[in-house]
Order: C-alpha cells, then sequence, then structure tokens
C-alpha cells in the first residue's frame, strides 16, 4: 500500500454475497461522509450526524429516484474500526442494490476496498496490532467450533515463534557487530554463528510451508493411508467413507494412484487419500501412480502409515504414525490397532483420527512432513 492509497476512501460489501434480509456497505476515509451525503435523499442528516449515531434515509440512483431505504450507521475518527471517518449503509440483501449502491459510491469518489484493507486501515492507524489483526482472519475462517474456541491460544503460539526469530536474528546481529567493532582479527568469530542461522533460516522456512500448506488445504485436514501393497490401506479407507470407493483385492498393486473422498468426523472435515502401495513397480503406470502418492503424502497434514501382520516391524518416516491393521488375525495388542472387518476394529481408527485431527488443529499448523 502506498501513501496515496492511504488517502482514498473506499467501499466494500462486509457481509456475503446472495440475497438476504439485510447487507452491509462500509465507507472509510476522509471523505466517506462527504461521498455518502451524496448519494441519499437527505445529506444534512449524515453531516450533523455525531458518532456511533445511526440515521433512517433513502438511498437514490443517479436520476434521483429512490433505490433503498436505507440505516446507516456513522463513526467519526479517531473512534471507528478503521481510526477514519467510517460509514456503515445498512441496506437490503439484493446483490441487485448492493453493486447499485457500490456502484454510486464509487462514481462519487471512492474506490472498491481491497481484501482485507478495512483491517488494514486499522493496523495503519495504530486501531489493532498484527495479532489482532491475524485473531480476526482466524475467527472469520475457523471450520469448526474447537478451533474458534482455539483462536487466543493458537494466535499466543504463532507470534512467540515469530518473536524468538526476531530476538535471535537481532542477537546474531549484536554479536556480529560487536565482532566487527571490537574483535581482535579480520575475521568474525561467533560461537554457533553458521548453526544459529540455520536454525533461524528452518524456523522460518517452517513457517513459511505451513502458511502455504494452511492456506490450500483451507476448511479441511488431509489424512494420507500409506505403506506397502495388501495392508488393507483401501478397506480401511472403504469402511471410514462407509461405501465402496476405492477397489479391494488380493492382488498387489491394485491401487495404481491416489483417490480422495471427503468424510466429517466429529465436526472436522477430512480429506482422505487412499495411495498407491510402496514397493518396486511393476510398470510405467503403477511407478506413475506410486509418484503421485508420494507427492500427495508429502502434502498431507496427518499420515497414517499402516501396517498389517507381515509388517508389523515397519519403522515409521519422522511425523508418520504407525496404524496396525489387521488385529483381528494375529490379535495385535497396540493403542492402534485397528481392522477393517471387526466391528469395533474401525471404531478405534475413528477415536485415533477424530484424536489426532483435534490435536492438528489446535496446534493450527500444516504437518506436511516434508517441511513442517
Amino acid at each position: 500500500m502506498t501513501l496515496s492509497t492511504l488517502s482514498d476512501t473506499i467501499c466494500a460489501l462486509s457481509t456475503p454475497p446472495g440475497t438476504s434480509a439485510i447487507a452491509s456497505i462500509r465507507l472509510t476515509g476522509s471523505e466517506a461522509i462527504r461521498i455518502a451525503s451524496r448519494i441519499i435523499e437527505s445529506p444534512e442528516k449524515l453531516f450533523t450526524a455525531l458518532g456511533g449515531a445511526s440515521i433512517y434515509t433513502n438511498i437514490i440512483d443517479s436520476e434521483g429516484e429512490h433505490l433503498d431505504d436505507v440505516i446507516i450507521a456513522v463513526y467519526r475518527a479517531p473512534n471507528s474500526y478503521t481510526g477514519e471517518d467510517l460509514v456503515e449503509i445498512h441496506t437490503h440483501g439484493s446483490e441487485v442494490i448492493t453493486s447499485a449502491i457500490q456502484e454510486r459510491l464509487v462514481a462519487n469518489g471512492a474506490r472498491l476496498a481491497e481484501p482485507g484493507e478495512f483491517s488494514r486501515r486499522a493496523f495503519m492507524h495504530g486501531k489493532m496490532t498484527l495479532e489482532d489483526a491475524q485473531r480476526t482472519i482466524e475467527r472469520i475462517g475457523a471450520p469448526n467450533s474447537h478451533m474458534l474456541s482455539q483462536v487466543e491460544s493458537l494466535v499466543k503460539k504463532k507470534f512467540e515463534r515469530l518473536h524468538f526469530i526476531y530476538e535471535e536474528l537481532i542477537g546474531l546481529l549484536a554479536l556480529v557487530n560487536a565482532q566487527i567493532d571490537f574483535g581482535e582479527s579480520d575475521s568474525i568469530e561467533v560461537e554457533d554463528l553458521g548453526d544459529r542461522v540455520e536454525g533461524v533460516r528452518l524456523s522460518i522456512t517452517e513457517l513459511l510451508h505451513a502458511a502455504i500448506n494452511k492456506e490450500a488445504n483451507k476448511g479441511y485436514l488431509t489424512v494420507a493411508l500409506t505403506g506397502p501393497p495388501n495392508v488393507g490401506k483401501s478397506s480401511l479407507f472403504n469402511a471410514l467413507l462407509k461405501y465402496e470407493r476405492s477397489i479391494v483385492s488380493e492382488t498387489p498393486g491394485t491401487t495404481r494412484d491416489y483417490v480422495e473422498a471427503f468424510i466429517m468426523l466429529g465436526g472436522f472435515r477430512i480429506k482422505l487419500i487412499d495411495t498407491a502401495g510402496l514397493r518396486d513397480a511393476t510398470d510405467a503406470i503403477e511407478s506413475a501412480g506410486i509418484t503421485l502418492g508420494i507427492g500427495a503424502k508429502e502434502e498431507a497434514d496427518i499420515i497414517l502409515r499402516i501396517t498389517d501382520p507381515e509388517t508389523r516391524a515397519a519403522i515409521a518416516f519422522d511425523g508418520e504414525i504407525l496404524i496396525h491393521n489387521k488385529f483381528d488375525i494375529d490379535k495385535y495388542k497396540s493403542e492402534f490397532a485397528v481392522s477393517a472387518i471387526e466391528p469395533n476394529g474401525i471404531v478405534n481408527l475413528v477415536s485415533i483420527l477424530h484424536k489426532i485431527s483435534a490435536q492438528r488443529s489446535s496446534e493450527h499448523t500444516s504437518y506436511s512432513l516434508s517441511s513442517s
């Protein structure tokens, strides 16, 4: 944002587009009251309105004809959300009406706001901090009540990491400057400088990857089922869906590509991915399917590595969770023992998934295991 655009008066629809009983249009900037006064029947009401007051009036079109009757709330600088003069127009929720009002505002000197620009104005005028802005984003985007209740702690954790990175960089910079000013040699000698800089770089990279993955997976968690052929990935996949979505066969390599489907689990929206069995491919098609499955796995929030009685000794890679399938065969004892055919076997898997989903959501970071 440049200084010139910061001085613009901007407007935007602040309620979702579509048909509803009421819709709200906001207008902020030094010219907000003057511009709004040009599109109503009784402009003097706006000029004399005290901050926080509401008036009832009519919007008129460019020909002076009645467009809609509205209630307008007036907030005077600096006592508004943005710290500027701000006007809220509450009209009937018709897309035709809201579009016409915005066109009238633009024709009289406003411009349409960029995404998030009202909150950006609030930050620029000291009405909110970056943490406040993040809280606003998280509350608006919370996909369920659990996430909504976690907003405060999630934002606190995120900014604690950012503050740690900042303090670490400032500390390293101070040590380097001290060496330049007072060091006895031409070289800079700071203990563990390279390792500490690399640690900062990795922390920043993790935050960036988490943000990218979170944006890509907004609104749901991605769970990938991985492991060798014939351990029962597709059977578990179908059992969770409660219908036959993935082909189940005793022939290894039946799943040649990854298969996706959505389920709702305890208020969480989850995208399940059934990946091709990991083994030495017998042909180019199977090889391509395995490669695609690996890519899908690396972008997942949660990775479940499935074992069966023949692969119980499998070792999970960093961040993976071992799920021991077919316990009905070898009576395997484990907190993570499941079965697609035992009556209570899938109940245990649902419980495990719900617990992990709640944990991942509360931590509010993507668990793409190649990065963060």
